[in-house]
């Protein structure tokens, strides 16, 4: 009986929290370049960033493995790297029914604070949605 509850009472909270994924939604669906100011707390790390599409988010990977093999000066790698990251580009990652399918988050412009007091910045940060212990809509002061 208490278990029932308890399923009820998830199901319930289910389809009423604003959730990361409704934001991975909105940035993915947004006009292009889409950005949220976001911080996530994961596993105890926090990080301060702005919340981008998964395709934002390949499009700036293509960019620095791109212009690295050019200064490597390997056409051949560059071609190849080039055409393989055209595929990624167009992948969907929310199906037709709203689910999402690629259970990530990507983030650019990223402060990740841990123990040390030092934070690590980086350009873009990918992660699992699963991973997320909790986040919210603005960056922290």
């Amino acid at each position: 009986m208490q278990y029932e509850k308890d399923m009820k009472y998830n199901d319930r909270l289910n389809k009423n929290i604003f959730s990361l994924e409704d934001l991975v939604r909105l940035v993915t669906f947004g006009k292009a370049n889409s950005e949220l100011d976001i911080t996530l707390n994961v596993h105890d790390v926090l990080v301060f960033s702005k919340l981008v599409s998964i395709s934002n988010y390949i499009k700036h990977l293509k960019g620095i493995i791109l212009r690295r093999l050019v200064q490597e000066d390997n056409a051949t790698a560059q071609g190849v790297t080039s055409e393989m990251l055209d595929g990624h580009e167009h992948i969907q990652p929310i199906e037709s029914r709203g689910t999402v399918i690629q259970n990530y988050v990507c983030v650019k412009d990223a402060s990740i604070f841990t123990i040390s007091p030092e934070p690590k910045i980086t350009h873009y940060w990918i992660g699992k949605m699963d991973s997320v212990d909790g986040f919210c809509m603005r960056l922290m002061d």
